[in-house]
């Protein structure tokens, strides 16, 4: 019935959903080990779920005993599938829980290992995005919005469960913005309208464009800014569709505007909280994606300056984790052993991101 709470229990408490008669059923996927109130959401930062494969074709049927099982068990379970670039061979996933203490999540990992199936273990599946008052909740088909008192359905994805970015607070908390696809959405939450942007009008120049493009609006309101092609390794650039809803690169990997960084690639940027410029981690392109290379700092008329730098000769660089929160801009520093395999040290820093803004503008 419209306006009612659902509450299912399956061996865990499933959390109550605002509910629109003849739209929208209950997402299973937002079942939580413990009851609790959007308050106490506020300061969970994790999801924790467990998984099991990849299954190849071959072993499918191995793959959906272990589904069935899990099942009847009480657990909430679902799968993920993927395709092998080299070859289109068909994997698939099995996910098993959503669970916010992950000791919880690593019990059910060790119950699976000790009936032989190795490869279980603990993932984070499901994410948060958070501002002053609200959070969003990311799950495999559906966005919620915890607000006061209230878990509400804010957007259902069609179709199979996707693979798009975390979700993304405009800087006034009154909007939403995601991907999904090859379109960038944005959740107007007054009013609940949704407006897709298709970048270059849905022709793009770069192959896959809309994919962990982290797409972010900015504190004008006139400008959204995404990732284009940020593949697990590659070269990234950093792209803006203006009002006029017709995209323009920022910064190109192919032909950056700061010398000695071709064939560099955006890894991950933020938005100064006031002014409409964007802080950017760009580094080498090949290498695992967690590592960055250096912070820059680019306007909307494509000025850009190095911000901050990590010490190339001691084995440094920093990561791709950086955040920005009122004035302070959050960063990681990672220092390498002498053959780069393995991380010896990482430290968390800190910049005020209107002192870089300054230096920026002075050069």
């Amino acid at each position: 019935m419209p306006g009612t709470f659902t509450v299912i229990v399956i061996n865990i408490i499933i959390a109550g959903v605002i509910l629109a008669e003849g739209v929208f059923a209950a997402d299973p996927y937002i079942a939580l080990q413990h009851t609790y109130n959007s308050r106490e959401i506020r300061n969970i930062e994790k999801f924790y779920s467990v998984a099991t494969g990849p299954f190849s074709e071959a072993e499918w049927e191995t793959g959906s005993r272990l589904q069935d099982s899990l099942d009847n068990l009480g657990h909430i379970v679902f799968t993920k599938s993927h395709r092998q670039k080299e070859t289109e061979a068909l994997f698939r996933t099995i996910l098993a829980g959503c669970y916010r203490d992950s000791n919880v999540a690593g019990e059910l990992a060790m119950s699976l290992r000790r009936k032989g199936y190795n490869s279980a273990a603990i993932i984070e599946p499901f994410t948060c995005t958070k501002n002053d008052s609200m959070t969003v909740i990311q799950t495999p088909r559906a966005l919620w919005l915890l607000r006061d008192e209230t878990n509400e359905l804010l957007f259902r994805f069609p179709g199979k469960p996707s693979e798009f970015t975390q979700p993304f607070f405009a800087p006034q908390g009154d909007k939403v913005l995601f991907e999904l696809g090859d379109s960038i959405y944005v959740v107007d939450l007054p009013t609940r309208n949704v407006h897709t942007l298709q970048p270059y009008g849905g022709v793009s120049p770069y192959k896959g464009e809309i994919e962990n493009s982290f797409p972010q609006l900015s504190p004008s309101g006139k400008y959204v800014a995404y990732i284009a092609n940020n593949e697990w390794e590659g070269w990234s650039s950093l792209c803006v569709i203006p009002e006029s809803d017709s995209s323009f690169i920022l910064i190109d990997a192919f032909n950056p505007p700061i010398a000695n960084t071709r064939e560099s690639a955006v890894k991950n940027f933020r938005w100064h909280p006031k002014e409409d410029v964007i802080f950017f981690v760009m580094g080498y392109g090949a290498g695992t994606i967690r590592v960055g290379g250096d912070i820059y700092c680019v306007d909307m008329s494509g000025n850009c300056r190095l911000s901050l730098s990590a010490d190339k000769a001691n084995r440094e660089e920093i990561t791709m984790n950086i955040s920005i929160e009122r004035d302070t801009l959050t960063y990681e520093v990672v220092h390498w052993d002498e053959e780069y395999c393995y991380f010896v040290d990482l430290e968390k820093k800190t910049a005020n991101v209107d002192d870089l803004l300054n230096v920026f503008r002075s050069r």
